[in-house]
Formats: C-alpha cells, sequence, structure tokens
C-alpha cells in the first residue's frame, strides 16, 4: 500500500511540475527573500571550497601515508642525494666535495621539510574544506531537495481542492460527495503545507548555521599560511646553517686563483709570507741561470706564459718543462706583478715616490728610505724579497745584459701606478722606473737583512690529489729508512716552499723530479763599428752599442764624443760592500721554514722609525739630459750630471750642513 501511495505522489509531483513548466499551474515560492540570499551565499561558499581544494592539492607533489615513499619523489630529496654522491666521488677534503657534501645535506633537510609542511596542509587545510564539501553542504542540499518534493505536494493539493471547490458549485452533482471530497483534500492541502513549513525551517536552520560558521571556515587560510610560515622559517633555518659552512669552506680554501687575487688575501688564505708566484718564479730563475741574456726584457710566448700562470691558478705547478723557457717564467712572474689589484707598492706611496723624483740628488734616497717603510708588512717583505733578487740578477749584468736600469725599466711600471690607472702610466712609467733603479742599485743599504732564497729541490709539487703525495713528497720520505737519526717534522704543506740546504744524496734522489740542464753563456755579440750618436730605443739598445756598453739600456753619460770610448758603468763603479762571509753550514735536517728564519728576525715591528744617518757610499746613477720614448715614459732632470756631483768623502756620510 506504501508503495503504491509513493508512486501516487511521485506521479502527481512529474504531473505538477509538468504544468508549471506548461504554465497550466502556479509554482508556489515558499522562501522569502533573505532566505534566498543566504542560499545564493551557499552556494557561492561552495563554489570557492570546491576550487581552492582543487587547486591546493594541486600543489602538493605526494599524498597518502607512506612519509618514505612521497619524501623519495620529492625532486629536493633527489637532488640532495646526488649532491651527496657526487661530493663522496670528488672527496669531502677538496674544496668541491665539501661544497656538495654540505649543500646535498640542504637539500635534504628542506625536502624533509617541504614534506611535513604538505602533511601540515593535509591535515589543517584541506581534510577541514574536504568536510566543508562533503557533509555540511550535502546536509543543505538535502534539506532543499525535501523542501521541493513538499512543495510540489503543497501545490498539487491546491490545485486538486481547488478543483473539488469548483465542482460542488456545478447543478447536478452529487453534492454530498464532492463536497466530501473537496473537505478531504483541503486536509491533505494543510497537512502538506504544514510539512513544507518545517522543511522550510529545517533547510532556514541549516543555511544559517553553515553561514554562522564563515569565521571558522575562513580560519583554514590562515592555517596553510602558518603552516608556510614555519616552512620557510625552518628552511630559512638550514639554509643559513648551510651558507656560512660554505663560504668559510671557500673563504680558506688555499687552492684559489692566484693572479688577480689581492696579496694580502692570497697570503692569508695560504699561510705564506712571500707570494706563491713571486716565490717559485725567483728560485726558478736562480736555479736556472741568471746569466739569461735579455731575462725580463725579452717576451715568452704568450701561449706558454698563459698555461704557467694558469697551472699556478690551479695550483698545479710541473716547472719541469721550462727548464729551458726561463723567458715564460719571467714574464709570468712580471704578469702577476701587473694584474695585482693594488700594486705591489700600493697606491698611496705613489705621491711619496713621485715626489722623491723632484727632490735633490742628496735627499732622494732618504725620502725613499722613508717612504719603503710606510708599507704594510706583507708588502713589504714581498718587496725586499723581488728587489733582492733583482740586485742579484743585475750582479750578473755583464752576461745577461740586464743593469738595474734595464731592470727597473722593465719591471718599474708594474710595480706602481697611480689609484684611478687601470695599467702602467707612460707619462709617469719612466719616473717610476728610475726609483726602482734607485732600490736595486742601492738593495743593502735599504735592505740591510739576508733574504734565504731557498732551492727549488725543497719546493713540493702540489698534484691537487686528496689521497696520494705529491712525486717530491714520496722522494722527500722514501730518503728517510728505519735507521735514521733525522727527527721527525712536520710536513710542509704542499703549497709552501721549504727552504733549506740539502747533501749530494738528497740532491740524487731530488733531482729524479726536478732536472735543471746548466745553460751555456751567450757568446758576446761581433763587434761593429763606431755609430753616430743617437737615442736608442730599448729594442735595439743591444745591438748598437760598443761592447764596453752593452749592458745599458739607455745610453747614460753619452756627453762624450763619438770617437771616445765610454767607460762601461759597473766596471768604474767601484764595490761599496765588502765580500760577506760564507754561511755556516746548517744541520742536515729540515731548519724553521722561512718564514721563521725571516719574519721573525726581521718583523715588521723591529723596523727602525727613522731614516739611517748614512747614506751608501756610492751614489745613485745620474738620470741622462735625453728625453725618453713614449713607450716608456719621459721623466725630467731629476739631478745633475755625474760630472757636477760633489766628491764623497771616504766616510760617504753627510756633513753638518746637509751636504754630501
Amino acid at each position: 500500500m506504501l508503495k503504491k501511495e509513493n508512486l501516487r505522489k511521485n506521479f502527481l509531483r512529474v504531473k505538477q511540475i509538468a504544468d508549471q513548466n506548461l504554465g497550466r499551474a502556479e509554482k508556489s515560492e515558499v522562501l522569502s527573500e533573505d532566505l534566498q540570499t543566504v542560499e545564493k551565499r551557499v552556494e557561492l561558499v561552495k563554489t570557492v571550497c570546491q576550487s581552492t581544494s582543487k587547486k591546493i592539492a594541486g600543489c602538493l607533489q605526494g599524498q597518502g601515508t607512506d612519509y618514505e615513499k612521497r619524501l623519495r619523489k620529492l625532486p629536493e630529496n633527489t637532488l640532495g642525494l646526488g649532491m651527496i654522491e657526487s661530493g663522496t666521488l670528488l672527496g669531502t677534503d677538496s674544496v668541491m666535495g665539501t661544497m656538495f657534501q654540505t649543500c646535498g645535506e640542504c637539500q635534504t633537510t628542506l625536502a624533509k621539510e617541504l614534506l611535513q609542511f604538505e602533511v601540515d596542509v593535509e591535515q589543517n587545510v584541506l581534510a577541514p574544506l574536504q568536510e566543508i564539501l562533503d557533509v555540511e553542504i550535502p546536509a543543505i542540499t538535502k534539506c532543499k531537495k525535501q523542501l521541493s518534493k513538499l512543495t510540489l505536494d503543497m501545490d498539487s493539493c491546491k490545485g486538486r481542492w481547488n478543483q473539488a471547490v469548483k465542482q460542488t458549485q456545478v447543478h447536478g452533482a452529487n453534492m454530498a460527495a464532492v463536497s466530501a471530497k473537496a473537505d478531504q483534500l483541503k486536509e491533505e492541502y494543510e497537512e502538506s503545507c504544514n510539512k513544507m513549513y518545517q522543511a522550510r525551517d529545517n533547510l532556514a536552520t541549516e543555511m544559517f548555521n553553515f553561514v554562522a560558521k564563515e569565521a571558522e571556515h575562513s580560519s583554514k587560510l590562515i592555517a596553510i599560511l602558518e603552516a608556510q610560515r614555519a616552512y620557510h622559517k625552518k628552511a630559512l633555518e638550514a639554509l643559513e646553517q648551510a651558507i656560512p659552512k660554505l663560504n668559510e669552506a671557500l673563504e680558506c680554501n688555499p687552492l684559489k686563483p692566484v693572479y688577480g687575487v689581492p696579496l694580502e688575501e692570497h697570503l692569508r688564505v695560504t699561510g705564506r709570507d712571500i707570494a706563491l708566484v713571486l716565490e717559485v718564479c725567483v728560485i726558478f730563475l736562480i736555479e736556472g741561470g741568471l746569466d739569461e741574456e735579455g731575462l725580463f726584457r725579452i717576451a715568452g710566448m704568450a701561449s706558454k706564459v698563459k698555461k704557467l700562470r694558469n697551472a699556478f691558478d690551479a695550483n698545479v705547478i710541473d716547472m719541469e718543462e721550462y727548464a729551458q723557457d726561463l723567458h715564460t717564467v719571467a714574464g709570468a712572474l712580471k704578469q702577476y706583478l701587473r694584474e695585482l689589484p693594488e700594486p705591489l707598492l700600493t697606491t698611496q706611496l705613489y705621491p711619496d715616490i713621485i715626489q722623491a723624483a723632484k727632490l735633490p740628488q742628496d735627499q732622494r734616497l732618504q725620502q725613499l728610505w722613508s717612504a719603503v717603510r710606510k708599507l704594510p708588512e706583507q708588502n713589504y717583505n714581498n718587496f725586499r724579497y723581488l728587489i733582492k733578487f733583482l740586485a742579484k740578477l743585475a750582479e750578473k749584468s755583464d752576461e745577461n745584459k740586464m743593469t738595474p736600469s734595464n731592470i727597473a725599466i722593465v719591471i718599474g711600471p708594474n710595480l706602481l701606478w697611480s689609484e684611478g690607472d687601470n695599467g702602467p702610466n707612460m707619462v709617469t712609467s719612466g719616473t717610476i722606473s728610475n726609483m726602482i733603479e734607485l732600490f736595486i742599485t742601492h738593495c743593502d743599504w735599504f735592505f740591510p737583512e739576508e733574504v734565504e732564497f731557498g732551492t727549488m729541490a725543497s719546493f713540493m709539487v702540489n698534484k691537487r690529489s686528496s689521497s696520494d703525495l705529491s712525486e717530491l713528497d714520496q722522494s722527500m720520505t722514501s730518503q728517510e729508512g728505519p735507521d735514521s737519526n733525522t727527527p721527525d717534522v712536520p710536513t710542509t704543506p704542499p703549497n709552501q716552499v721549504e727552504h733549506r740546504i740539502i747533501n749530494d744524496s738528497e740532491y740524487a734522489e731530488v733531482s729524479k723530479v726536478q732536472k735543471r740542464i746548466p745553460r751555456k753563456p751567450a757568446p758576446p755579440p761581433p763587434d761593429r763599428p763606431n755609430l753616430p750618436e743617437r737615442p736608442y730605443s730599448i729594442a735595439v739598445t743591444a745591438q748598437a752599442r760598443t761592447p764596453a756598453a752593452q749592458s745599458q739600456t739607455w745610453p747614460r753619460q753619452m756627453e762624450t764624443s763619438p770617437g771616445d770610448t765610454v767607460p762601461n758603468q759597473e766596471q768604474t763603479r767601484p764595490k761599496t760592500h765588502p765580500e760577506k762571509p760564507p754561511p755556516p753550514e746548517k744541520p742536515p735536517h729540515n731548519p724553521p721554514q722561512r718564514s721563521a728564519t725571516i719574519s721573525e728576525r726581521h718583523s715588521h715591528a723591529d723596523r727602525p722609525t727613522v731614516p739611517p744617518p748614512e747614506r751608501p757610499k756610492v751614489p745613485p746613477p745620474a738620470v741622462p739630459n735625453h728625453q725618453r720614448s713614449a713607450s716608456t715614459g719621459t721623466p725630467g732632470q731629476f739631478g745633475p750630471p755625474v760630472s757636477n756631483l760633489p766628491e764623497i768623502d771616504q766616510g760617504g756620510c753627510l756633513n753638518k750642513t746637509g751636504t754630501l
């Protein structure tokens, strides 16, 4: 019977819908304007929640309760594991291996924090939004459907009741039966109205309850922002911990480029006192032969100089292949000095040295002595080391044709330039060269302390290997047997030069790694007829000069007639210092490094603060009266010619009036 009644009700509802669509029946509007507004609001919130839920789910890179599986799928975790593996392959004792290892650990930490963020979003944002869509919205939809059915029942009963009432007014009908039917339909109509009102109240209650929770629903947006804040905060902490470690690894890495790096930074990183390029090239040139003609003046092959420069930058130095190419080594040293961000003599001393060139002859050395004492300790030590070597080179000017003047011309512009210049200035390079010539000529007066240059045999070649010793290190360690009486000494770092005197047996072992073939001295140039006097350039000086003056680049003191023979300045100059006694014999074991033998005895703090009372016994060479070419600068006349200099007494000291 129930089934039959339900079928009848459904039939009447369908008939009522058809009549309403065809306009044969009116459709009752049971919701007030306020309820209709609330209904539209509910539908809008439903649409927004569905859209937001889908987009948030699309931002997540995985879903599910298997967190390990989700972690493996994250790209940050894959990247981190790959970087850790790469760091292991490179070796954690190398800077690149350390960087990869640290970055990989940071990436895996970020992956874990990202997974935790996604889990928090799922629990605190997606789950509440899904509850709105799965529970609250369906409840309101169910009430709306129930109200719609009851409204159709009410409209159907109302129509049938109105039809029965009209039939009671027709004459000839069974009035009693028609009236009874009308009363029954009226009761059904009233009952359907009550049910409709009850369903409407239920719908209103659900919608009002949903709208009242709008603030609670909005708090889910705060939850997602809080989850993001927590994720980014933890990610920032991981990055702040990793970045200082990476910076520290880079700053403390001794395997850094050498060229173009500030001298102070290079010495700090490598723990050295003398720059690597300067020390290695100087030792190599001393052992390779200072009698090479035109050293520092003749340029080496550009490709080889570039190769040696890159070898220094890569800290993979093999000097054996340059045994027959000293000009390449000299060119690499000049390029290093030229590419320093700040010149070796610093831009602060530029005005002092230029001013010294303008002073009278008897005050120039004193001004230079005071200026060089203003250098920072690192610059002072390296400049002293270089000048000592250049003076040693000038001692063999008869063979290498490089007098102090020639050396200063090619080296001076690389040691000092003004702050605004990007490189050597041709206008002032001549002046600077003259001042550098004074440093070289009077080297022992400016720097009375001795400098031990060491040997290439004690230089350990770094092979950039984290586990294997270099060939030189292996050869040195193989010398000491179980019966050796030599005490254990700390191993010299591969980026430093250990200075010591080695015996014949040690040299035989070391020579397997570093061989030096003695070079024959260059033959003297052929005699040429006397040529008319003219200002010679650097490139043709050695060929155009007479044999007696071939060691000079510039025709100094050429006031004599063309037929006169110009005396050799180096031969006529008296010796200013007695011969030095031979150095005492040193024990066979490794003494302290050069930094301990030089820096401790002659530290920057122990320098005198005032110039010495005595000047050199031999005056500096006079500046020529002629003008130099534009290629090397045009210095002026800084002092009187040699013929006009006052005679120097035996003591070589200043008298009370301040003159010689």
